[in-house]
């Protein structure tokens, strides 16, 4: 999958359109691959686990009729015994799951809805939640399962729809992103189609595909990170921390935010991994408490511009916002000796810092700072 996506990088090998093309679709292709790589171990003693669908009649078509094998239709809520100690254990187990869905659903939205992705359209928040709520609530009732919203709202789905050419779209005022409903509703038209009539191609795959599309996503998702971009400075010295506005402060903000990983895995591992979302929750009274007394507000400032940086290098828009200087792409920074009357500090969302605030930062500072 990330070979098919580096050919995006690549020029004079094939055609441009055609590279494009493969990048776009290289999970599938690897999907594909993949799959038909597994039925080599055909007529060896190697048995290869694939996905099975339940209710695939001899056409291949799957049964859309309720599972009863083993249970009834509705889910006996206030029937069995130990109500009076099972229910309020459920209430209690509910409430770190709601925090993990609070957060999970409202900061997918917001990194997709965010200014670097260049949506033009309004921007919207509570109905997706509001609807992930009903389903969540009437759902349970019959067995199925929590949902979380994933299309549109979704950064992936959003450099799905976004050009290849941003930088000439923009410049002639035309959109960044084919913002539309009807991409995502036929997303979902498909996966419910390929379920009904494609179930017998679907069990084809080996489970071990499967499991690696999860991987590849949750790697983008990482790799998109600024924690990511930021890990070479653990060992890299000040002199040559390239694009690095404070090495210290950015090594210990890195730091931190590897602490926190690590607790979060290493609970999740545990029996007590229902708790996960409880160190999700804790990011909010860090943000808000702990970084302003292990930081200044200059260092968060900067922290914060070295990061959108590298965000628009990473979105192809330095041309955009930075009229009158040239990106270097050897060194992962901008040339010194930026004029900043050309940034739009609005798309940028740097902070303005007069000479009264860098001289009580400096005081704050101490000597030698």
């Amino acid at each position: 999958t990330f070979g098919f996506e580096s050919l995006k990088r690549i020029e004079g090998v094939l055609c441009k359109g055609f590279r494009f093309l493969l990048s776009d679709y290289g999970l599938s292709l690897a999907m594909i691959a993949t799959t038909a790589v597994s039925y080599a171990y055909c007529g060896t003693s190697v048995e290869v686990d694939r996905i099975k669908i339940t209710g695939i009649d001899g056409h291949g078509v799957t049964s859309a009729q309720p599972t009863l094998e083993g249970r009834s239709w509705g889910v006996p809520v206030f029937r069995g015994e130990n109500l009076s100690i099972a229910v309020p254990l459920g209430l209690a187990l509910s409430i770190p799951v709601t925090i993990f869905f609070y957060f999970d659903q409202n900061l997918s939205s917001l990194l997709c809805q965010s200014t670097r992705m260049q949506l033009s359209k309004g921007s919207y928040y509570h109905s997706s939640f509001l609807w992930m709520g009903v389903f969540n609530f009437i759902g349970p009732f019959f067995g199925l399962p929590f949902v979380t919203g994933s299309l549109p709202h979704s950064p992936q789905m959003v450099r799905a729809l976004t050009h290849d050419d941003v930088t000439r779209l923009l410049s002639n005022n035309g959109p960044a992103v084919s913002e539309n409903r009807i991409a995502p509703f036929l997303v979902y038209v498909m996966i419910l189609v390929s379920y009904l009539l494609l179930g017998w191609i679907i069990e084809l795959i080996p489970t071990a595909a499967a499991d690696a599309v999860l991987i590849v996503v949750g790697l983008q998702g990482i790799f998109d990170t600024s924690l990511w971009g930021r890990l070479a400075t653990l060992v890299t010295p000040n002199s040559e921390c390239i694009g690095t506005a404070d090495p210290g402060a950015t090594r210990k903000f890195t730091m931190l935010q590897i602490l926190v990983i690590l607790c979060g895995w290493i609970l999740n591992v545990t029996p007590a991994a229902l708790a996960f979302p409880f160190v999700i929750a804790c990011l909010v009274p860090i943000r808000q408490y702990m970084l302003p007394r292990m930081f200044n507000k200059l260092q968060l400032d900067q922290l914060e511009s070295e990061h959108l940086r590298k965000e628009v290098k990473k979105s192809g828009m330095a041309g955009q916002f930075f009229e009158n200087e040239k990106f270097e792409e050897d060194d992962g920074d901008f040339k010194s000796g930026i004029d900043m009357g050309s940034v739009d500090r609005r798309s940028l969302k740097i902070p303005k810092l007069k000479v009264e605030d860098l001289s009580s930062e400096a005081a704050e500072a101490g000597p030698g700072q």
